[in-house]
């Protein structure tokens, strides 16, 4: 086998360590490496730099860069919006703003979700602005608006 060529186990490792997000012991374990030495494997591994290029590879690959996030849900807020959805449109942008990051789970209080949103509104009022114009800016706001009176905001 080729020196720059995984083995079926490193690249199973890769996979795994991608998707676990950078755990190498469970990574190694995940490819029949016994409990004991799967942490000294994982280390091994780690220091292979066909092994590295691989993880990069693999993380290079998943990404998906913040700005097509927002540009993809903007898109979908302005359909919403032009078809008079607004739930809708304030639905895309709350998964948006889950998938980012940008406010605390369920279980944490409602107020820290209120800010999130009130920190994530006026850029994505700014980027519809950008993509539709000033028409679909000020509809967004609009719908917006209604929507933090409707919750007591």
């Amino acid at each position: 086998m080729s020196k720059d060529k995984l083995t079926m186990k490193q690249e199973r490792f890769c996979k795994e360590y991608h998707r676990n997000g950078g755990i190498g012991g469970p990574a190694a374990r995940a490819t029949g490496t016994p409990t004991g030495s799967a942490d000294q494997v994982a280390a091994k591994w780690l220091r292979m730099v066909k092994v590295q290029r691989e993880i990069a590879r693999l993380r290079s690959s998943a990404e998906i860069s913040e700005d097509k996030l927002w540009k993809k849900a903007i898109e979908r807020v302005q359909g919403a919006i032009e078809k008079g959805s607004h739930y809708e449109a304030l639905t895309a942008v709350d998964k948006l703003a889950k998938i980012l990051g940008k406010y605390a789970p369920e279980q944490q209080i409602i107020t820290m979700r209120s800010q999130a949103m009130d920190e994530i509104i006026p850029y994505v009022i700014s980027t519809a602005r950008e993509v539709f114009g000033d028409e679909g800016a000020d509809k967004l706001t609009a719908a917006l608006q209604r929507k933090q009176i409707g919750d007591g905001r």
